[in-house]
C-alpha cells in the first residue's frame, strides 16, 4: 500500500545569475527525480517553490505558507520586519528583526500581535519613543 506525503525542505543554493524562477523549478524537479530511492517515487507534476529568498532580489518569492498550513489544518498571520519598519523607519534590519522575535516569542494567543505590541517591545528593549 503506498501513501502520498509532502516534504518541505529549505536548501541553500549557489546559481549562475541568469536562473530565473521557472528554469530553478524545473531543474529542481528533474534533478529530484532523477535520485530515485527505493519505496519512494517523487511526482514532479507536484513539485513547488514555496519560498526563495535572493539576497540580489532577483528571484525573491516571498513565503506562501497557507498551504504547507493547510496540511495540517493551520492558518497564520505574517508579519515582517518591514510592518516594524512602518511603525520605526529610524531601526536597522536587525534591530527590526529583535523587536519582530520578541513581540512573536513566545506568542500569548489571548492577547494576539497588534501594532502596539511593536511600539511596546521598540520602546521597552531599544528604548526608542515611537510617538
Amino acid at each position: 500500500m503506498k501513501r502520498n506525503v509532502k516534504l518541505t525542505i529549505s536548501i541553500n543554493l549557489e546559481l549562475d545569475q541568469g536562473v530565473t524562477r521557472d528554469e530553478l523549478q524545473a531543474t529542481l524537479a528533474v534533478a529530484t527525480s532523477s535520485h530515485a530511492i527505493d519505496g519512494i517515487a517523487i511526482d514532479t507534476r507536484t513539485f513547488e517553490i514555496v519560498a526563495l529568498h535572493d539576497p540580489s532580489g532577483v528571484l525573491t518569492l516571498k513565503p506562501w505558507i497557507e498551504p504547507i498550513l493547510a496540511d495540517f489544518g493551520q492558518a497564520a498571520s505574517v508579519w515582517s520586519i518591514e510592518d516594524v519598519l512602518d511603525i520605526c523607519p529610524s531601526l536597522t534590519r536587525d534591530e527590526a528583526l529583535l523587536v519582530l522575535r520578541s513581540v512573536t516569542d513566545p506568542y500569548d494567543c489571548n492577547s494576539g500581535i497588534q501594532r502596539f505590541s511593536f511600539t511596546d517591545a521598540i520602546e521597552n528593549l531599544l528604548g526608542i519613543d515611537t510617538e
